[in-house]
């Protein structure tokens, strides 16, 4: 049987890791300029720990009005879908969730 990181290299991220990430990314990436980005695209969404974790945080001080998960698995979508209209983490009400693959993306 494949396992889902064999078949999508799906690879779970710890929170505090997500949590890491997303500060380093306001350092790094210029903190003003990047707070100021109206819509997120997660390319590979996985079970939505970026999406629960960003909204948790407040949204970090960013101005988000859009985030939008893809996922290639579709065993994931039900509970992505869920996040979402539930707003669960404190979603946004233009949050999106798509299934496909990365490369056949059209925004």
């Amino acid at each position: 049987m494949t396992s889902n990181k064999d078949k999508y290299g799906e690879v779970f991220t710890p929170v505090e890791l997500v949590k890491d990430m997303l500060n380093d990314a306001l350092v790094v990436c210029g903190g003003e300029e990047l707070r100021g980005c109206k819509r997120i695209f997660e390319p590979g969404a996985g079970r939505g720990v970026f999406y629960e974790t960003f909204f948790e945080e407040g949204g970090c001080g960013w101005e988000v009005d859009t985030y939008i998960m893809n996922e290639i698995n579709e065993e994931h979508g039900d509970h992505l879908r869920g996040l979402v209209a539930g707003a669960g983490a404190g979603g946004l009400g233009e949050d999106e969730v798509m299934i496909q693959d990365l490369f056949s993306v059209q925004l």
